[in-house]
């Protein structure tokens, strides 16, 4: 299975909950990098499939409508590289936010070996902890 097949099977297994299916994407020594800022709950980086799992079904179970779009996807060899739209509402706040991230992924035989999430963390700080936040003056 080529790269991009591996990723769009990952998520076809997420959007049915398929927590099994979604784990047989993932290397058992997987590297996801997931950061946001120090405030934001949940992010971090792990190194395992049982860790990214219990991390990726904490984010589902915390959130109502999760609706993740991916709306392209680049691949080339081992990488593959897909725009994302991120839809929910907190359970904790009842609050809404959307983001876009830039997923990077690396693949090899035929699981994820790497996660990378590149996003603008704003609008899910507001939707968890409703601060408000100001342009940096330079």
């Amino acid at each position: 299975m080529d790269a991009k097949n591996v990723v769009l099977g990952f998520f076809a297994a997420a959007a049915k909950k398929d927590i099994e299916g979604t784990k047989k994407f993932l290397s058992q020594s997987v590297i996801w990098d997931d950061n946001g800022p120090p405030e934001m709950k949940g992010g971090g980086n792990f190194s395992n499939a049982d860790e990214v799992i219990s991390y990726i079904w904490g984010n589902i179970r915390n959130t109502r409508d999760l609706k993740i779009t991916p709306q392209w996807i680049v691949s080339e060899g081992d990488k593959v590289i897909v725009l994302i739209t991120e839809q929910a509402t907190i359970l904790e706040t009842e609050r809404f936010y959307e983001i876009h991230s830039i997923h990077v992924y690396t693949v090899k035989n035929d699981t994820i070996v790497r996660f990378i999430n590149y996003f603008d963390a704003i609008p899910l700080l507001k939707a968890l902890y409703d601060i408000e936040f100001r342009p940096a003056v330079c």
